[in-house]
């Protein structure tokens, strides 16, 4: 499965659910950046063009943690 990683921006372009979709890609994840009126990890973001994205964002941050 092809996805953006989005991990470490300080800001999103307002572009940018349009240009994953013309990238082809299905899916984004993304951590720095999204708002904190976002409290749940998918939301639906979109573009000035109205092109929409349903990215998930990785609510404890970008590290990947094995479980015990």
């Amino acid at each position: 499965m092809d996805v953006g990683y989005l991990p470490d921006m300080f800001g999103h372009i307002a572009q940018m659910p349009q240009l994953l979709r013309l990238a082809g890609l299905g899916h984004a994840v993304v951590w720095r950046g999204v708002p904190s009126t976002i409290t749940k990890t998918g939301f639906r973001w979109e573009a000035p063009d109205g092109s929409t994205y349903g990215p998930s964002t990785c609510p404890s941050g970008t590290a990947m943690r094995r479980p015990a």
